[in-house]
């Protein structure tokens, strides 16, 4: 009796990707981005991942392992490395109109909130400050604030609003 039958595992074979999540924080990929020319003596009959689906939890290197399966169940597997970037800045929106009197000493410090109408990022928001923060008399009138938004990953975003800024003494009614 002559044996015919296939005893050479195929050869599974991986390659590096690098993957930008989307706007909703989400990123996949398919067995073809990892295959680097798996083969079998005979014929491949399944390629598969142990993981398809990645998000803002996987920022960085990710390990991934391709297994290569033939016609007659014999397997080889390699590991990849999956590369999460978040490029996605967040977004951040100024409020239309902010008046701000200067205090007894004529100065005054902005707050973010006091500027800022929202900031999203769906990797989440980091940090967020304004410029400039510390008024004085050189700003009195019309002052144009800026506000910064970086997001976990570095991303940055900004909006500015014109500000109202008056001395510290209040401004008298006028009589008509």
């Amino acid at each position: 009796s002559i044996d015919i039958s296939d005893k050479i595992p195929p050869d599974a074979v991986c390659q590096n990707i690098t993957v930008y999540l989307d706007v909703y924080g989400k990123a996949s990929i398919t067995t073809a981005q990892i295959d680097n020319g798996s083969t079998d003596n005979c014929a491949l009959d399944t390629l598969y991942l142990d993981r398809y689906d990645f998000d803002c939890a996987d920022i960085g290197k990710n390990p991934v392992r391709l297994t290569a399966v033939d016609g007659v169940g014999l397997t080889d597997y390699c590991d990849a490395i999956v590369t999460v970037l978040d490029t996605m800045g967040p977004v951040v929106v100024c409020r239309d109109s902010v008046i701000i009197q200067l205090d007894i000493n004529a100065q005054y410090t902005l707050t973010v909130a006091e500027i800022i109408k929202s900031t999203t990022d769906v990797c989440g928001v980091d940090t967020s400050y304004v410029f400039p923060r510390k008024l004085n008399c050189d700003h009195i009138g019309l002052t144009t604030i800026t506000v910064y938004s970086r997001d976990n990953n570095g991303n940055v975003d900004s909006c500015q609003t014109i500000v109202r800024i008056y001395g510290n003494i209040p401004p008298l009614a006028e009589n008509d």
